[in-house]
């Protein structure tokens, strides 16, 4: 039997299997393949709001470390943890 939850606009699949005893669930429509297992609904749920959390930091940091790195002025340039931390604030963000 497949279910599906939703949390902060992302869908995922949800599988028990009676002989595992344990849920499943898979972030969809996403680039990535991003699955995880809990022992019960409720820690499948948890796991799924902590993994899109996760997911939308990433993809917060990926997007900052593009414009700086890919800026046309300097085609190449490396940042510290300490600028993207920096770059993070500006926008009232952190890790």
């Amino acid at each position: 039997m497949v279910n599906t939850i939703k949390y902060n606009g992302y869908n995922c699949s949800v599988e028990y299997s009676q002989d595992d005893k344990c849920f499943s669930g898979q972030l969809e429509m996403i680039d990535n393949l991003i699955t995880f297992k809990a022992a019960s609904a409720d820690a499948l749920e948890e796991n799924f709001h902590n993994i899109v959390d996760d997911y939308i930091e990433n993809i917060e940091i990926s997007s900052i470390l593009k414009k700086r790195v890919f800026n046309k002025e300097n085609p190449v340039k490396y940042i510290t943890m300490d600028e993207l931390l920096i770059e993070l604030r500006k926008d009232g963000r952190t890790v």
